[in-house]
């Protein structure tokens, strides 16, 4: 069996868990951006040539939003990425014997 057939079967024996955490792991690899893009808006807002005028007040609360998202969803990883390893596991040893 190729390498990818197997994959895809075992995405399709758990689709819930896999898609649930593929979501997860995008929102926290685009979290990863939200401070670099408001430390380019915070500078461009001294230069004046910010399209969006975001004041300091504002720029800390999204960051600190961001942050706390970040860590909540990284702490729920782990719990959706085990049980698709271990389901995943448990399929090819039930297949193997």
């Amino acid at each position: 069996m190729k390498t990818w057939r197997f994959y895809l079967q075992l995405i399709r024996f758990v689709p819930l868990i896999y898609s649930i955490n593929l979501a997860c792991i995008i929102v926290v690899l685009v979290l990863e951006m939200v401070p670099g893009l408001l430390g380019r808006e915070f500078f461009n807002g001294l230069s004046g040539s910010a399209p969006v005028h975001l004041n300091l007040s504002t720029i800390v609360v999204v960051l600190m939003i961001s942050a706390l998202t970040r860590v909540i969803l990284t702490f729920g990883l782990p719990a959706t990425n085990t049980t698709f390893v271990f389901t995943a596991g448990a399929l090819l040893r039930k297949n193997m014997f």
